[in-house]
């Protein structure tokens, strides 16, 4: 009986141990939210060669100016990284601690063209869209497809 003792007490020892390692993996086993790890971005084009991709992994939401209280927030670029591509493009980006990326692309030659962009968070589809980009838009400004996500994050 008392060599039952100390096996029983092992195997509780080996049962609790089983049962707190999910709980050390942290919040994500116990809210099912897991952290994204990566980004993958893929545009292409029929009309030009090459597509200037403005990327960052730093930005903050800030109030318009122009409406502060009723218009969508206005991204402002802490750290950016503006490149061009030949097309067709497919790389992927891994996310760092803020957990967010704003992608944005356009023709690099000034011209009217139809460009494509996939964007997935690790796999799964965030955005896929095609669209025709005017040199200049009715608002006065280069039209570009832009893509901005945030994980868990609460914006101000």
């Amino acid at each position: 009986m008392s060599q039952s003792v100390p096996n029983l007490r092992r195997t509780v020892v080996v049962l609790l141990s089983l049962c707190a390692i999910p709980l050390l993996g942290g919040c994500e086993t116990l809210t099912g939210v897991n952290r994204p790890d990566e980004l993958r971005v893929v545009f292409d084009s029929n009309d030009v060669e090459f597509v200037t991709m403005v990327l960052s992994p730093h930005f903050l939401l800030v109030p318009n100016p122009e409406c502060p209280d009723t218009c969508e927030r206005l991204p402002q670029l802490v750290v950016s990284d503006t490149t061009s591509h030949a097309v067709p493009f497919d790389q992927t980006f891994a996310f760092t601690s803020r957990e967010q990326y704003f992608v944005e692309i356009f023709p690099t030659v000034e011209q009217v063209a139809t460009l494509s962009m996939e964007v997935y968070v690790d796999g799964e589809t965030l955005y896929n869209d095609f669209r025709e980009l005017q040199v200049i838009g009715q608002d006065g400004k280069r039209e570009t497809i832009r893509v901005i996500y945030t994980f868990n994050e609460l914006i101000l």
